[in-house]
């Protein structure tokens, strides 16, 4: 199963991920967490002190973008879930990636529901036509007195 996390920059969705990862693996689940942006994050910048300053951001090249396409596909013969944090951009480049990428399911990270109802359209608009996918959706909240993300899954 291939599953797409997708919501607007700074929702919390590579966080929201981190935490699915260890939590995941705590459990000895089978999946695999393929990064879809070429933003440079990827697990190591929340394991590694000060990881997030080191990142280098790349570009969505046509090289890039079949690069994820294909890595996933292949990825999800290998591992029960593959889930593919696409950033937070509604383009063209991620049109494509839900598309062609074989995507079964997509979670949606937002701050208002208002928000996730927008990538809602944009999943249903950018997968094949006839394909189902399951779309689940998480509010996130950042406390800044704490300096850390909630989030709360809610049904649309």
């Amino acid at each position: 199963m291939i599953i797409a996390v997708v919501g607007f920059p700074r929702r919390g969705k590579s966080t929201y991920l981190s935490m699915l990862y260890v939590s995941l693996r705590r459990r000895g689940q089978s999946f695999f967490v393929q990064r879809g942006c070429p933003d440079g994050e990827g697990q190591w910048t929340f394991e590694t002190e000060g990881g997030k300053s080191l990142r280098v951001k790349g570009e969505f090249t046509e090289r890039f973008i079949n690069w994820v396409i294909q890595s996933t596909r292949g990825l999800s013969e290998r591992f029960e879930r593959v889930y593919v944090d696409l950033g937070g951009r509604m383009s063209e480049e991620n049109k494509r990636i839900l598309r062609e990428a074989g995507v079964d399911g997509v979670i949606i990270v937002g701050e208002s529901v208002e928000e996730i109802l927008e990538w809602v359209k944009f999943v249903r608009a950018s997968v094949s036509v006839g394909k189902e996918v399951e779309i689940f959706a998480v509010l996130s909240r950042y406390d800044e007195e704490r300096n850390e993300m909630t989030f709360k899954p809610i049904v649309l």
